[in-house]
């Protein structure tokens, strides 16, 4: 079978100099991802989730133990029914918190991560609101400890939105946590009677300043966290994941295509030859080479299919909602543009091996991922330069 050459711009064995858009789009990314869940990845984003959720255990831990330290304190300084209302919402919420914990040992989603904030920012704000009542009553008592006890209590919204900082946050996210806290201090301080006094106003501006300061703290945890894990799972010569993130990647996919009955396929592909590249051009010129195939292969791709380095001159490429025929069919029509050239210009083949989760009956993800190696292998020693999958 004669190839066709490509022409000079599809001849990607050299990558030169990066343009504009390549050097600004990754920092264009992180922005997308510091703004918004939805402009991760989805491996970064259920990462995040993770370290979010246990954050959430951990800090409602915290509280739920501290909380009730307050009680013996309510019913000293300030006594009464007001007292006693305080120490009672006290232990409510220390009990509740207590749940959390438990309840917050879940899968890492973003729906469990909203349920995180609006439960543990949710229930201390809502505390603090339906208690204010009783700050104005308390604060006719005449004791002065008592009515700097109170000044604790306003102080309960500031210490929420300080906690923003401990939280790997995305910007979206800090500004509705933000927001609700500022709502919860004006409600506050408008049903205990103390809105208008100028004292208390001050709370309002210390507590912008404190929630700025929580977000950029928790905004700068969430960049050095995907910062690292896209170094941690991304393949440094070829810009894809690597096998240790393909791993998890293929698990995501796999369940989802479980859920939803869907076709689900994987393609294991070889670069033919490849060792000879490495000893006739050395190890420098095949590093090019790999690059190339790795570009024209992404290309050949749907927006929604991935492409990892499985590792060498291996690549997997998973292809959610795809039957076996149509990944066979895009891998046949790249094999034949011929995608990347050797230095001296000699055409470089692959072989291919494609399974199904469906069609091959296949239990688990690694299952498949086997089966698309075996007949990688049986695409080798049936001459190379073919794919071959299963039964259609």
């Amino acid at each position: 079978m004669k190839s066709r050459k490509p022409s000079a711009p599809a001849d990607l064995w050299v990558r030169g100099a990066p343009t504009l858009r390549e050097a600004v789009a990754p920092s264009l990314k992180m922005w997308r991802a510091l703004l918004s869940a939805a402009g991760q990845d989805p491996l970064a984003r259920r990462y995040r989730a993770w370290v979010l959720l246990a954050r959430v255990r951990l800090w409602a831990l915290f509280w739920a133990f501290v909380v009730p330290l307050w009680i013996p304190l309510d019913l000293m300084l300030i006594g009464g029914t007001s007292g006693r209302h305080l120490a009672l919402g006290r232990a409510l919420l220390a009990l509740f918190l207590a749940t959390a914990v438990w309840l917050f040992r879940c899968v890492p989603t973003q729906r469990n991560v909203r349920w995180a904030y609006a439960l543990l920012f949710g229930m201390p704000l809502l505390f603090f609101v339906v208690l204010a009542p009783y700050f104005q009553t308390a604060v006719m008592r005449p004791s002065l400890s008592a009515r700097a006890y109170l000044d604790t209590y306003h102080m309960f919204p500031l210490l929420i939105s300080a906690s923003i900082g401990l939280l790997p946050v995305t910007l979206f996210e800090s500004a509705a946590l933000v927001s609700a806290c500022l709502l919860a201090s004006v409600a506050g301080l408008a049903a205990s009677g103390l809105l208008f006094d100028s004292s208390e106003l001050g709370w309002l501006w210390i507590l912008l300043v404190a929630s700025g300061i929580g977000t950029l703290a928790g905004v700068s945890q969430t960049a050095l966290m995907l910062q690292n894990f896209r170094d941690a799972a991304t393949d440094p010569l070829t810009g894809l994941p690597n096998r240790r993130a393909g791993v998890n990647l293929l698990a995501l996919q796999w369940e989802q295509a479980r859920r939803n009955h869907g076709p689900f396929s994987v393609a294991m592909i070889d670069l033919d030859g490849f060792k000879r590249v490495n000893d006739t051009h050395g190890h420098e010129a095949g590093d090019r080479v790999l690059v190339g195939f790795a570009v024209r292969l992404r290309e050949t791709l749907r927006a929604g299919d991935s492409l990892l380095r499985w590792g060498g001159e291996e690549f997997l490429a998973v292809l959610p909602g795809a039957e076996s025929h149509d990944a066979v069919r895009r891998l046949e029509k790249m094999l034949h543009e011929c995608p990347v050239l050797e230095p001296d210009g000699v055409p470089l083949t692959f072989s291919a091996g494609v399974a199904e989760r469906g069609t091959d009956a296949s239990s688990n993800p690694e299952a498949l991922v086997a089966l698309a190696d075996r007949r990688m292998y049986e695409a080798k020693a049936a001459g190379r330069a073919s794919v071959v999958a299963g039964p259609t």
